[in-house]
Parts: structure tokens; sequence; C-alpha cells
């Protein structure tokens, strides 16, 4: 079963990815206890599909945070606005966060990682035929423990970039 969906799903983006373009921006992350830091972000589009990922993180003397997420969704033109072209997706996304702190009068670093994955959508705006504004949101499901006692992580991620191709 497992590979007859991955045949559907892999006949399903094959005429897409003829049309595929990059896309390269930088923009804003909520992952940081919604504290917007900077984040840069690569995409592969296609007709029906984008792949995207982000890094971003901050870092001092005493404390680091480091958080990466990749996305897949499937994609669909809405409409032209102010001669741009505006697309929505939906579909899934996980992200990766490390941090660590050092208390002024320790040697030692406390470290601590997290991840998530959930249902994704995403937004696109795309003017003067390259320039895009981008904004991704995800719903991170955790464990079964965080879920039942309704602690859920959200992020978003906010881009403004060039298409490459």
């Amino acid at each position: 079963m497992k590979k007859i969906l991955l045949f559907v799903f892999i006949l399903g983006i094959i005429p897409g990815i003829s049309m595929a373009s990059l896309e390269l921006g930088a923009g804003l992350n909520s992952a940081f206890n919604g504290r917007m830091v900077p984040t840069l972000t690569a995409s592969i589009t296609g007709s029906k599909f984008a792949l995207t990922a982000f890094s971003s993180g901050v870092n001092s003397t005493y404390y680091y945070h480091s958080t990466y997420g990749l996305a897949w969704y499937y994609t669909m033109p809405v409409r032209d606005i102010l001669g741009g072209k505006v697309n929505f997706g939906f579909g899934l996304g996980t992200f990766y966060a490390e941090r660590g702190f050092q208390d002024m009068d320790s040697s030692r670093k406390e470290k601590k990682s997290d991840y998530a994955s959930g249902p994704a959508i995403r937004l696109n705006y795309t003017f003067a035929g390259f320039i895009y504004f981008n904004m991704e949101a995800m719903y991170g499901l955790r464990s079964l423990y965080h879920n039942l006692t309704l602690n859920f992580q959200d992020m978003v991620v906010t881009s403004i970039g060039i298409r490459i191709w």
C-alpha cells in the first residue's frame, strides 16, 4: 500500500516539476516563544506544490536558540490582485529547535531540544514577476501528553524574496 501511495504522490507532482522555480528570501519567524527573529527561507515551487525550508537563530555569550523547518504544500492559484499572483497552499510541516543557556556563574550550558509536526498553510503573493511575499503557518502537534494538556506549538514565518528561475 505504501508503494502505491508513493507512486500516486510522484505522479501527482511530476507535471509540476518541469515548471519548478527556486525562491530565496529573508524574513521573520515566531518559533522563539512568540518573539520574532530573523530567518532565511528557500522554496522549490511547482504548478501544484511547494517544498519550503527555513533556518533561524539567535546567539549571545550566554544563550543560543536555533530552529530549522521543512514543509510540503499542495498549492493552487487563487486570483490576481494589484497585478500580482496569489497562491494558497495547505500541507504538512515539521520543525526542530535547539536552545542552550549558561548561567553567569556556571561553566556548563543547559541544553534542550524539541520538535513538532502538523498541518500547515501557505499564502504567497508574487508581484513584478519575480518578487514575492510569503506567509506560512504551522500548527505543531507533539506528543500525546502535550496534546491532551492543550500545549501546542504554532509557528508563523513571513518572508520577502526573489524567484531565481
